[in-house]
Parts: C-alpha cells; sequence; structure tokens
C-alpha cells in the first residue's frame, strides 16, 4: 500500500501470550476497511480487489499494446503508446516504478540537476500514464501467455485473462538474497532491499552495511552516510571501477562516514527477534569482523523476471530474454521470437541496466509495434479491424482451447 500510495495506518497488536490475551498470531495480519469489515490475512490481489488499486481488463477487448512490468521501461511504453493512439494496459504484480522506485534518490537522470527518488519519477510515470488513457492492473502477475492468429493471451493471477495484438516484455528482475543460510529468517527484520526515506529512519546514529557493486548500491551509502552513524559497504570485486557510475565512486571515496570492503562478503547473520550482529570475511586474506550491525541493505542485482514466458519466448542461459539479431522475429533491437512481442528494460538480454536506458528502450520501442501493426492490418484485415465485433478476447479463448486439442489429437494419432 506504501508504493501505491494508499492511504493507511499500521497499528502493532498483541499477540497471544501466557495470559491468553490479545490476537493469535495464526491471524495477522489483518486489514480493517472503512466500511468496517475486516479482512485476515488476504492475498495482495484480494486486497488491492478490496481497495480498488487493480482494474481488471474487460473480458471483451483486444487491446493494441499490453505491457507487463510497470518499471521505468514499461511506464515509459505506455506512456508513449496510448499518447500515440493505442489502447494500452499495463500489467504489474506489485507496484508502479519496478526496482528503480525503491532508489533513495537518482542525480544521473537528465532533467533532475538535485536529483528524483525512484518513488517520485515511478508516481509521475504512472499519472502521465493515467492522463493518456492507459488502464492498469496492479497487483497481477501474469502467469502464462499464449498466441492464436496474431493474437496474444495472456492469463493473469486469478484467472482472468489479457489479450493483446502485441505484448511488451518489461518484467523487470527481481533482487538477489545474501549467500547466507539464515538469510530469510531476517528478511523485513533487519534485512532490507531498499533504501527509501522509511528504511532510513531505522538507521539513525546506528552503523549500517551496504552490499553491492552497482549504482543502487552507491546512491543508498551516499544517501544514508548522512543519516547512520557509519556505514560499511561490502563488495565482492576489487573495485568499484567496472560496475558504478564514476560520481558516486567519487563520493564513497571522499566520505569520512562510508568505509569500502573489497573482496569482502557476508557469511553470518546473528539474532533473536531481530537482526543483531554481522559477520563479514575478506577472502584474499582469511580476516573475519563481527559487529553490532542491525540493519543491512542488500542490493547485489537481480534475476530477471522472465518465468512466466519460458517456453514461449527464447531466453538466454541466465533467463533474460533474447532479442534482435538471430532470435528476433524481425531485424530490430527488441523483438522476441515470437511475432508481436517485445522485450524492454533489465528483463532483456544485454541491456543496459539505467534507468536512463530503460525508458529510452520503452519509449523507442513503440515505433516498432506501429510498423507490427500496420503491417499485421495490410495482411490480415479481417482479424485485427478494431471494428470487428465478433472478434473478443472470449472469441481467442475458444479457438486457443480448440488449437490445443487438435495438437493434442495429432500427437495421439
Amino acid at each position: 500500500m506504501i508504493r501505491n500510495y494508499y492511504p493507511h495506518k499500521v497499528e502493532e497488536l498483541p499477540t497471544n501470550d501466557e495470559t491468553g490475551k490479545g490476537v493469535a498470531a495464526t491471524k495477522m495480519p489483518q486489514v480493517e476497511l472503512l466500511d468496517g469489515r475486516v479482512l485476515v490475512r488476504p492475498t495482495i490481489c484480494d486486497l488491492a480487489d478490496e481497495l480498488g488499486i487493480t482494474e481488471l481488463p474487460e473480458p471483451h477487448t483486444i487491446y493494441d499494446v499490453a505491457v507487463v512490468g510497470a518499471g521505468p521501461a514499461g511506464l515509459a511504453a505506455a506512456v508513449y503508446a496510448a499518447s500515440e493512439g493505442l489502447s494500452t494496459i499495463v500489467i504489474e504484480g506489485n507496484a508502479p516504478g519496478g526496482q528503480a522506485g525503491t532508489s533513495s534518490k537518482i542525480e544521473n537522470y537528465l532533467g533532475f540537476p538535485t536529483g528524483v527518488s525512484g518513488a517520485q519519477l515511478a508516481s509521475r510515470g504512472h499519472l502521465q500514464a493515467l492522463k493518456f488513457g492507459v488502464y492498469f492492473a496492479i497487483s497481477r502477475d501474469v502467469v502464462s501467455t499464449a498466441q492464436v492468429d496474431g493474437v496474444h493471451r495472456l492469463i493473469l493471477a486469478g484467472g482472468a485473462a489479457v489479450c493483446a495484438r502485441s505484448v511488451v516484455i518489461a518484467s523487470g528482475a527481481r533482487y538477489r538474497r545474501l549467500n547466507v543460510k539464515n538469510h530469510e529468517g531476517f528478511e523485513n527484520r533487519g534485512l532490507h532491499y531498499a533504501a527509501t526515506a522509511m528504511e532510513s529512519l531505522l538507521c539513525r546514529e546506528r552503523d549500517i552495511i551496504v552490499v553491492g557493486g552497482g549504482n543502487s548500491a552507491g546512491q543508498a551509502s551516499i544517501f544514508l552516510s548522512s543519516i547512520a552513524r557509519h556505514v560499511h559497504h561490502i563488495i565482492r570485486g576489487a573495485s568499484l571501477e567496472s560496475t558504478m557510475s564514476q560520481y558516486l565512486i567519487s563520493r564513497i571515496e571522499r566520505s569520512q562516514q562510508i568505509t569500502l570492503y573489497t573482496d569482502t562478503e557476508i557469511d553470518g547473520l546473528e539474532g533473536k527477534a531481530a537482526l543483531e550482529f554481522v559477520t563479514w570475511t575478506n577472502r584474499k586474506t582469511g580476516e573475519s569482523v563481527r559487529r553490532p550491525i542491525s540493519n543491512v541493505f542488500v542490493m547485489i542485482g537481480a534475476e530477471p523476471n522472465s518465468g512466466w514466458v519460458y517456453g514461449a519466448v527464447k531466453l538466454d542461459d541466465k533467463g533474460f530474454v533474447l532479442t534482435g539479431g538471430q532470435s528476433g522475429f524481425e531485424a530490430t533491437s527488441y523483438a522476441t521470437s515470437v511475432p508481436g512481442i517485445y522485450a524492454v528494460g533489465d528483463v532483456r538480454a544485454e541491456s543496459v541496466k539505467r534507468v536512463a536506458s530503460a525508458v529510452g528502450e520503452g519509449s523507442v520501442v513503440i515505433s516498432n509495434i506501429h510498423r507490427y501493426l500496420a503491417q499485421r492490418r495490410l495482411d490480415f484485415p479481417e482479424q485485427v479491424s478494431s471494428t470487428n465485433s465478433d472478434r473478443s478476447c472470449s472469441t481467442v479463448d475458444g479457438q486457443l482451447q480448440s488449437h490445443v486439442r487438435a495438437q493434442h489429437t495429432l500427437k495421439e494419432g
């Protein structure tokens, strides 16, 4: 609810203890709605529906463009598609902004000389897309995709379907975790994957750790160094030169509040109710350090959110979507192996993992989609006409099921 800007208040309730007072832990969390109803342990989808955050697609609509992911690349694609007259829907499993939306301050994005937070950038992009008439299905993950007669059918969590003439894969990447066996026990209890103003409240006058060699980690160190007592910045590599922008490296080197540890990894997390101690070791010297640390910010890269297209489009050995060259259905940089499906941003193989690059890819890909849709209208005018009322998402569903049955019969024969 925080990242979706929904007004709310958080209260801590006592759980059952030896006296039998309080609320059973198995019935937490609870959400009390404005009408007095209480939801006990609701799913993300159910909560989003109750609050009106998500907008489920019309079952009889075939959109021109379906954008999967509302990070910088997805929002840019949606804004440019809708502003140029294409009916557009964005499907996002969490909240607009993606990984960039959790960044405390982006200082090298054009047009913001004093910097802009990822949340602010995401909010403005979201509002801009809404202004042009983009539909948003928030807190809905895409679980699979299939194609029939040039129309793509995306199945969402919960069973709803979205049909579109073209698809932009902008599902980004998810955070990598520490290679420490008990790390899951400290997530949200000392381990953080974002460095926003909310997390910074936990760091005042305390020693903290930032892990990672990319720009997000550098931005977090600079931001938190003005709040925390000291920042211990840990990286596995020998330097930051090949992974971080020079302006961030210079600031880290000049700061007396930041100590950089190279060739180092965290190998121990300790604590009872929350994180209390952290141990890290230099891989070259073997020297280990154990410190009372209660907050660790983990920013060690990400893995592509491409599981929903596994088996549908070509991926590389790391799961990133292959585009262009011999892999693309057309000779453009963002075309995947399936006609009508494009990939932009962090989920795309060999993309530059920067906010500006993602926005650029999201805006440029729309010119490819215009050309693709125009060619489809010439080749199959009866299938792509927006005035053809006999063709709907439910019709595509029936055709797809018939196609699957036919394929099954052929295999048995």
